[in-house]
């Protein structure tokens, strides 16, 4: 019952959120940027969709390796798909850990979810990057005021990322310092074996699949606000969606989904480049509705089959994730 209360209230937030922006930004107005629209560009930006989700995959496959180094592509995609349809409804997407470890019901769950914590802090560590150079561009030359609350939040966030930054340069000194932390707990320091398995090449090519995988995210953004400001600079637009994606990492997951969070970080930080807030909107919302909602919809099926592959295999007992002598470097 606390879980569904917890849910309601972000639903609740993330309603009243959206709602707010409509009524400060006026419906009319967001309803005349919308009939305007370019739907080539909207459509541009849809057909990349399917990209991002192969790229997903792909950075994930890198890290899971050493869990379950014979992965097939069909089981990692309805994996991915089933994580997105889960972590929908589940308070700061933790239905994806679901989704993705019980559509694996031969590996350990608990080694799966890790890799895709590992996964998350790849995402986080380019994005809270990207963010605080971008942040720290406009403060340089003026577009921001250079408050103190604005250089807190840029040398605050700087440290974290480079706090992240290290953990992904060498993820077995975390395994090491959990194993002193927690000396008799072996089935601990078993599931952290997979940190010990991750080779510095194998860092690098989840890094470099998952910076691709930002740019087809940023190409994105700028193609749904092209669909509404052809005219934007083009430097104005990828400030802008940077410093969106930016907040919406460093913000807490207060609303389902992150819904208003990063369609009112978007109306802020393009109206800095004098887009209409009402673009700014459309454009956010529509990259939620793209990214979020469409693959949502994809991985319903996808949960439906979890179940009965769950149920088929509740009598099979769960391997242990292998030691890291016998981890093949991915």
């Amino acid at each position: 019952m606390r879980d569904t209360a917890f849910r309601m209230l972000k639903g609740a937030l993330a309603l009243g959120a959206l709602g707010y922006l409509v009524v400060v930004i006026e419906p009319a107005a967001i309803w005349a940027a919308l009939t305007e629209a370019r739907w080539t560009w909207i459509g541009a930006a849809l057909a990349l969709m399917p990209a991002t989700l192969v790229l997903d995959g792909l950075v994930w496959r890198h890290l899971l390796h050493p869990v379950v180094p014979d992965a097939s592509t069909r089981q990692l995609a309805g994996a991915v798909l089933s994580g997105f349809a889960l972590g929908f409804v589940t308070p700061a997407r933790a239905g994806e850990f679901v989704g993705r470890a019980f559509y694996l019901p031969d590996a350990d769950p608990w080694s799966v979810s890790l890799t895709i914590f590992v996964q998350r802090l790849v995402d986080t560590v380019l994005n809270v990057g990207a963010g605080v150079a971008t942040l720290g561009l406009v403060l340089y030359i003026g577009v921001l005021d250079a408050t103190p609350a604005w250089t807190l939040l840029l040398a605050g966030s700087g440290a974290f990322a480079l706090l992240l930054v290290g953990f992904l340069v060498a993820p077995a000194s975390a395994a090491r310092l959990v194993h002193r932390l927690f000396p008799n707990r072996p089935t601990l320091h078993n599931r952290l074996d997979v940190l010990r398995a991750y080779r510095p090449r194998t860092m690098a090519r989840t890094v470099g699949w998952a910076s691709v995988r930002y740019g087809l995210f940023s190409t994105q953004f700028i193609l749904l606000i092209y669909a509404f400001a052809p005219d934007l600079a083009l430097s104005h637009a990828i400030c802008a969606v940077a410093l969106t994606f930016f907040v919406k990492f460093i913000v807490p997951s207060v609303t389902l989904m992150d819904l208003g969070i990063q369609e009112g970080a978007a109306v802020f930080f393009l109206s800095l480049f004098g887009v209409a807030q009402a673009v700014a909107f459309n454009a956010a919302l529509l990259l939620f509705l793209i990214n979020i909602v469409v693959p949502t919809l994809l991985g319903v099926p996808f949960v439906s089959r979890l179940r009965l592959d769950r149920s088929e295999s509740d009598s099979r007992t769960v391997s242990p994730s292998p030691a890291s002598a016998d981890l093949p470097p991915a």
